[in-house]
């Protein structure tokens, strides 16, 4: 049983901006389909353990870019899951170009038990022979992002569509990367150099619910959160200079 998995893929013209870059949008959703994959490979899809009433939910995930690929570069994504314990679960990635990793990324993840109404211990998800690489490429903790925006600036907001909507019935993860920077021109992403993306999925959000995009500066980076008009927050989000230790 194949604790690593591993895919080639050429950086075509819907995976980059507007330099010509492979987007941060674009590594997660790579990093959300390579995940899909090898935990399909597994026994451990989504597939699989909805006939348990289970289902995997994405509560943070982070991002640190040392080199940018570039339109028609020849990249392997490389993902593995750690081992997992108590609620929470951890699964890394990588980005090679030419043998040298250039983007690793983390997501941290729990399973749903529908019969409970409760998360669900993730020792009995994953096969008892399955062997955990040892191998963390981000070793750091997520950042804590204090919940106070009272004195942030609204820069933007974005009414959930019907192509934001995932299997699960509400906005897409990456959905909210999309709605994030968007709310920038292309000059300002120029100047700010993004190296490091971290994102906290604090509350689901359904097709026709408005969100709003707030930004305060913070001594690790710019600040973001999207919140919805109930009051509740979506997503807190960080945006920085800061590359992977």
């Amino acid at each position: 049983m194949e604790n690593t998995y591993q895919q080639k893929y050429i950086v075509l013209p819907s995976m980059t901006d507007h330099r010509a870059r492979m987007s941060l949008e674009a590594m997660m959703n790579i990093f959300m389909d390579v995940a899909t994959v090898h935990a399909t490979l597994l026994g451990v899809g989504a597939g699989n353990i909805l006939q348990r009433g289970l289902f995997w939910l994405t509560t943070k995930t982070m991002v640190h870019v040392k080199h940018y690929p570039k339109l028609m570069d020849e990249i392997t994504v490389t993902t593995w899951p750690l081992k997992a314990e108590g609620l929470r679960c951890y699964r890394d990635y990588t980005i090679s170009l030419n043998g040298e990793v250039i983007v690793t990324g983390k997501s941290q993840w729990a399973v749903w038990n529908a019969l409970t109404n409760s998360l669900h211990p993730l020792e009995d998800v994953f096969p008892a022979d399955l062997v955990f690489s040892e191998e963390d490429c981000c070793p750091q903790d997520f950042s804590i992002i204090d919940k106070d925006f009272s004195a942030a600036l609204t820069i933007g907001s974005h009414t959930v569509e019907s192509g934001d909507i995932d299997l699960g019935g509400h906005n897409n993860n990456v959905a909210y990367v999309h709605g994030l920077f968007n709310c920038f021109t292309t000059k300002q992403l120029n100047e700010m150099k993004i190296r490091h993306l971290e994102i906290n999925f604090l509350n689901q959000s359904f097709e026709g619910q408005k969100l709003n995009y707030l930004m305060k500066e913070s001594e690790n980076g710019k600040d973001i959160e999207a919140i919805k008009e109930d009051g509740r927050i979506a997503i807190l989000a960080r945006i920085s200079l800061k590359e992977c230790g």
